[in-house]
């Protein structure tokens, strides 16, 4: 049994979508990028227990939130909004 991570990245002042942003989680060595036309993006495949979630994009600030948990068949959306760096 696994669960999922998923939700979508913005810029927090537009609210454009960013697509092609980074999403890592740790641990372990889960990546994905955001889709076109919504930011979107979907980790699945993770164990049971709390993750840190980790996304990049040039030109923006790298967001990091801690213990994010996971469940068994379940999805745990996390959106997210990036500020521009400078």
């Amino acid at each position: 049994m696994a669960g999922t991570i998923s939700g979508t990245v913005k810029d927090i002042r537009t609210g454009q979508a960013l697509y092609g942003a980074t999403v890592s989680v740790q641990p372990g060595d889960h990546t994905a990028t955001t889709l076109v036309p919504f930011g979107a993006y979907s980790i699945s495949s993770l164990d049971a227990r709390t993750y840190d979630i980790t996304v990049t994009e040039a030109g923006y600030e790298p967001f990091t939130a801690h213990d994010i948990p996971v469940l068994d068949d379940g999805t745990t959306e996390i959106n997210v909004g990036l500020r521009t760096t400078g």
